[in-house]
């Protein structure tokens, strides 16, 4: 009797988890249609509310999704930018409440997260005011970035035993691969240049972050032991994908990703000889296989002689100029500096474009600043460390694609994601609820 009522409350609820993903797609593929589209996506994702803090992160990500889609075939968001923000800063300090909802073993376990975030927040609100050039823009940026992820962070935190975020938020990945894949004999698909692939994305750049980070949470699921093989198809094509976009932080990434995946996955089976002989069979395909090395030369320096950095040479220099500027302290968070001079209004015009966290934190928080940010950043990494074999991926990913493409603070792009990840990362080790769990087998049948 009870098992009955288990299996009709089960399919009850998976037919109303259908209808929700469809009623979404389609108010999503309709805000492509133009600017009043748009709005009415916008308002109409709010009905996620319902669902509390999970309705939430949903709107928060849902925005960011259709933030980053190719304008070949959907409208830009970018008119209704003030919308969007007063629409994810509302979802986020909402979220913040749930804080006094955790239960005490959640809430320790980011204690000290919450620190110091709320530490490097206040540091950035000191330097905004004492030394910045924009100290409102600056300041607005630290609040935006701030209440974003420590939204993200509490409410994953309070939600993960309800709902399966790395479910949800894997498949909304893989439905832009896979439109992206459907994409590639179309020009639409490489609207930027003509040459780099951008696919369902707004730039060849953030269609490889996009890829990287896909690839990122298929390795977490195939880390697990409920890993459903029809996943393991999508990473070959996200790899393809991913040089089809040239973009060299998302093979790097990539790269990388898979090789710790496969040290972890073969600790136990390397010993130094094979290890050995793994180094000095990669040497040699390198050595003797000119086309391999050739082909990897071209697409990093990507034609500019033998300067790597070539095209980021203005924004490292920018960055480092700003750091000179003011080593310690900094010059104000994610705004331009320009000495003796100082803008006491706000505007959304000014913005940066750093390329690289290590020196983005430094210039704009100096030497104290970035100590605080690295301490912030490894409390992160020691709230789970005895699960890293499975969950180090997600810790890892932000940091590197924001090694090329410094996107880690932009809260209103796919820096969300970067929270996302962290906050799975601290809580992917908790278990569903019991009736999550079985509707979640049901559904994958």
């Amino acid at each position: 009797m009870e098992i009955g009522h288990i299996s009709k409350t089960n399919k009850y609820n998976i037919k109303v988890k259908h209808i929700e993903w469809t009623g979404i797609l389609m108010l999503f593929l309709f805000s492509f249609v133009n600017t009043a589209s748009v709005l009415i996506f916008m308002v109409g994702i709010l009905a996620l509310l319902y669902q509390r803090e999970i309705g939430a992160i949903k709107i928060i990500n849902l925005l960011i999704f259709r933030t980053i889609i190719n304008p070949g075939f959907a409208v830009d968001i970018g008119f209704a930018q003030n919308i969007k923000w007063v629409i994810m800063l509302t979802c986020a300090i909402y979220l913040l409440f749930s804080l006094r909802k955790l239960t005490k073993q959640n809430r320790s376990r980011i204690k000290w997260v919450l620190i110091w975030a709320v530490l490097f927040a206040a540091y950035n609100f000191f330097v905004a005011y004492i030394h910045s050039s924009f100290p409102v823009v600056a300041s607005f940026k630290n609040v935006s970035y701030t209440l974003v992820f420590l939204g993200i962070l509490i409410g994953i935190a309070y939600t993960i035993e309800k709902f399966d975020w790395l479910d949800w938020i894997t498949k909304w990945f893989a439905l832009l691969m896979i439109f992206s894949l459907l994409l590639v004999p179309f020009p639409v698909a490489y609207l930027i240049n003509g040459i780099s692939f951008q696919g369902a994305l707004n730039h060849p750049n953030m269609f490889g972050i996009i890829a990287a980070m896909f690839l990122c949470l298929l390795l977490v699921r195939y880390s697990s032991e409920n890993t459903r093989y029809y996943w393991l198809m999508l990473s070959p094509i996200t790899l393809s994908l991913i040089l089809l976009s040239r973009s060299r932080t998302a093979l790097i990434t990539s790269l990388v990703l898979l090789f710790i995946y496969f040290m972890i996955k073969n600790s136990k089976k390397l010993t130094n000889l094979r290890v050995v002989a793994i180094s000095f069979i990669s040497a040699g395909v390198f050595l003797f296989y000119s086309s391999v090395a050739n082909f990897l030369e071209g697409f990093i320096l990507k034609g500019q002689a033998s300067n790597i950095l070539y095209s980021r040479q203005e924004q490292v220099n920018t960055l480092l100029f700003n750091f000179q500027s003011n080593p310690w302290f900094g010059t104000g968070f994610s705004v331009p500096y320009f000495p003796q001079f100082r803008f006491n209004g706000f505007s959304m015009d000014f913005v940066v474009e750093p390329g690289n966290l290590v020196l983005a934190v430094l210039s704009y928080c100096g030497i104290i600043g970035f100590t605080i940010f690295v301490f912030y950043m490894l409390q992160i990494l020691l709230t789970n460390l005895r699960n890293s074999s499975k969950n180090i991926y997600l810790f890892l990913t932000p940091f590197f694609i924001c090694m090329g493409e410094m996107v880690f603070f932009s809260s209103n792009s796919i820096g969300v994601f970067c929270y996302m990840f962290l906050a799975l990362y601290i809580y992917n080790d908790k278990p569903l609820d019991e009736k999550v769990r079985q509707e979640n087998i049901m559904h994958n049948i």
